[in-house]
């Protein structure tokens, strides 16, 4: 005997926003540890024969944060919760640029 069929699964069009909310939040902040974590190896860095590696390290990170940011929607942009990311992303980002990436 065939067993009964699983009820359809249905997903509230806010319930799919606020989930994609918390992934843009999620990513964010990774990529946010990331450069404050870059940061720190450069601040740290005694090592005259690294000072390459971690600049580069620096920059790819900023770099990843800043496509992040780039990538944001602008319909999750409107979320409160990823708008504070982004405000606090960018506070990082503009902070690194100007103590690191002046040319």
């Amino acid at each position: 005997e065939d067993a009964p069929a699983a009820p359809a699964v249905t997903y509230a069009r806010e319930d799919v926003a606020a989930s994609q909310a918390e992934s843009e939040v999620a990513e964010i902040k990774h990529a946010v540890l990331g450069l404050k974590q870059a940061l720190e190896d450069i601040r740290s860095n005694t090592d005259a024969s690294q000072v390459n590696i971690v600049k580069l390290n620096l920059k790819e990170a900023r770099d990843m944060l800043a496509r992040r940011l780039y990538e944001v929607s602008a319909e999750d942009a409107q979320n409160t919760s990823v708008a504070a990311a982004v405000r606090e992303a960018g506070i990082l980002l503009d902070e690194v640029n100007a103590q690191f990436f002046t040319d």
